[in-house]
This record gives structure tokens, sequence and C-alpha cells, in this order.
């Protein structure tokens, strides 16, 4: 194998796929990225046997062939090379590697590929499409809610759904901790093939990775597809694969409110800005603070007997009775920084039933959250 790549989009390619990699491969390959040269491209591909990533780039290709490399090595050798040419090539019966940019050049012990196991490329003629940086809007919207606690639980994942309604196609994540619940519901514009109505759960974490490894593509939109117990994402140049969460999700919807007679409509920014002030001296532990509502006002307050305590106050638009309710600051703070409505709107019935927040836009976003029960 021999051929000539540019550094940064190897660079990025390593970077994407090696999230693929395990911290303790069960093999000692899988620790290891595949290298495949061919008419053109340079594909790199990594895995755990349960997440799959793959990678193209151009090459100029001068030799075909195929080689598995040290993953953490050729990511820390890369990255720190300069921004030029990266001429590989592999000598013949010996799997040593020699790689070279400007008068930096390496020799690499690497690994047979016919050792790496077999990816076989699910079919993905049935998929939704949409534009990446709406994807990464949702995840950054919804990922937070889940559980931390335990992340392959049903709760440690996202949940996708897909339905259609009126002649209109949906795509909705949802997420919950059984402390509060975030949902973004999207309208599509483009579906390939015949889609049925589905519900499936992805690891919150692989999600993570996956809105990462899409930035880095040339492509301006990713295509979702679901196989058996399988989720694919795909762009032009890269490839994902990931098993899903088994078991069912939580009937989420059954828990969202619909008639609350106490409504704040409050300015986003100056509402992030007063709490976390006041989250400074929220308790490390509760990180408790209560919020009053009254007379076009809000009053937002904190303590910690170890420190002192905390108040600040900004007016708002308020309908309904006085009320005062507690919440662990976290919670209000995390939806907020991510909704770019101006203004937000906040409903509750009481100091103990489940608010909702929601953007003042027609965004079909919503934020549910549990007070804290608080003898004030």
């Amino acid at each position: 194998m021999k051929l000539k790549v540019r550094k940064n989009s190897f660079d990025k390619a390593i970077k994407s796929v090696a999230k693929a990699v395990p911290s303790k491969g069960v093999q000692p390959i899988l620790n290891n990225i595949l290298l495949e040269n061919c008419n053109g491209h340079l594909t790199l591909n990594a895995t755990d046997l349960d997440f799959s990533i793959e990678a193209i780039i151009p090459s100029e290709n001068e030799e075909n062939g195929r080689i598995t490399i040290s993953a953490k090595k050729l990511e820390e050798i890369v990255s720190k090379l300069d921004e030029d040419d990266i001429y590989l090539e592999v000598e013949i019966g010996t799997n040593k590697t020699n790689l070279t940019c400007k008068k930096s050049n390496f020799e690499l012990v690497g690994i047979s590929a016919d050792d790496f196991p077999k990816i076989d490329k699910p079919d993905t003629k049935n998929f939704i499409k949409l534009n990446k940086h709406h994807f990464s809007k949702m995840i950054n919207m919804t990922h937070f809610s889940s559980s931390k606690y335990d992340l392959n639980n049903i709760l440690g994942g996202i949940l996708f759904s897909y339905k259609e309604k009126d002649g209109n196609k949906f795509f909705e994540m949802a997420t919950t901790d059984g402390n509060r619940l975030s949902s973004y519901e999207y309208q599509l514009e483009e579906q390939q093939g015949k889609l049925e109505k589905l519900e499936v759960v992805v690891p919150a974490r692989i999600i993570l990775d996956v809105q990462k490894i899409v930035e880095s593509s040339v492509d301006d939109d990713i295509s979702i597809s679901f196989l058996n117990n399988q989720v694919i994402f795909f762009t032009q140049d890269r490839f994902i694969v990931s098993r899903l969460i088994e078991g069912s999700y939580p009937r989420y919807k059954q828990l969202i409110p619909q008639n609350q007679d106490k409504l704040a409509q409050i300015n986003t920014k100056q509402f992030l800005s007063c709490l976390e002030r006041v989250a400074t001296m929220a308790n490390e532990i509760t990180n408790l603070v209560k919020l009053t509502f009254k007379e076009n006002k809000l009053y937002i307050e904190s303590s910690n007997q170890d420190y002192g305590q905390a108040a600040d106050d900004m007016a708002i638009h308020y309908e309904g009775d006085p009320l005062s309710i507690f919440f662990n600051v976290k919670y209000i703070i995390e939806p907020i920084k991510h909704i770019d409505s101006e203004e937000i709107v906040i409903s509750m019935s009481g100091a103990v039933n489940p608010a909702l927040i929601k953007p003042n836009s027609s965004e079909n976003y919503i934020h549910l959250v549990m007070p804290i029960k608080h003898d004030s």
C-alpha cells in the first residue's frame, strides 16, 4: 500500500473513527484502525463490535492495500504533524508502515488487516434526512435529560421516534431521567423509501459521538436509517452503526400537563443571567433555588448555610395567583442555555406539580421539570 493524503483531512478522519475504539479491547486488533486504500480513496474503520465508524477521505493512490495500525499512536502522531502532505507506505510481508510528513518520519508496526473484524454495511435504502446543524441542535436541547447513572439502562438513551400525521412526517428526540423530560419534534422535509412508525432508543453517549463526527463531514445533511436492532447514521464520507438499547421507553407524553393556570413569560437571556448569579450560593448537593412569581415580578433566591444567601429579581409578564416553587437550578439552566428564542414561557399549576418550559416561538420543544418539595 502506498498513498498520499492531506494532514487535515486524515487527522479529522482518525479522530472520527477513534471514537469507536474501545478503551480496553477484548481483542488486541480492536485497538487498531483499519486503513484501506483503493481507487483514490482512503477508508478508515474502527469498531468495538457494538459501535462501528467509517470515514472516507481522498488519497493520491499509488498502490492499493490494507493495514491496521494502533489508533492511539496514529492519532497522537498525526495530530502533532505540520499541515502538509502525509505519505504512507506499507512494506510487503512485514506489516511495517512508514509514515512521513516533511522531515518527520515514523515506522509503525501494524497488524494484518485480515485479522480485523468484517464490518458489513446494512442496507440503507429507507432513511430520513435532515440538516446536520438541526440534528445537532436537537441533541443539544435534549441529551442532558437522559440518565447519567446507568448508561446501558433505557433511561440512559435518547428516544428516536418517527411518525406521519396529516400527511406530514415528524422526527422526535426525547429524554428523561425521572426528574425532568426534554422533547423536540421536527417536521421532516425529506425521506427516502418507506418508513413505518417507529420508536427506538439510542445510547446517549453514542449520539454525542455521532454529533461530533458529523460536524467533520463534508456533507451538510445527515441520513438516519433503522434496521433490526441497529441505527445507522451516514453522510457522503461518514458511516456509523450502533446497537440500540433494548426495552420499552416510558410513556412520557402522559406526564405532560395540559391545563396549567399560572403562566410566566420571561426574557431568556436575563433569566439565565439571574439564575447563574443566584446559583453561586445554592447548596452544592441539592442545587436548590426558590422562584417566586407574583405581580409581574420574578424573585429568585438561594441559600447555603456555609456561605450565605443570594437574591435577585426581574420583571416578567405573569398570569395567575402568586406562587413559590423550588427547583434544582441545573434542571432549569440546562434547557434555557440552548433555547434561542428571545423569550420563554413557564407554565405551572402548583408548588408540587411539574412545570413546563417552552420557547415563545414556533419551535416544537418542551422541557418538563419536577419541583422539589421544600418547607419554606
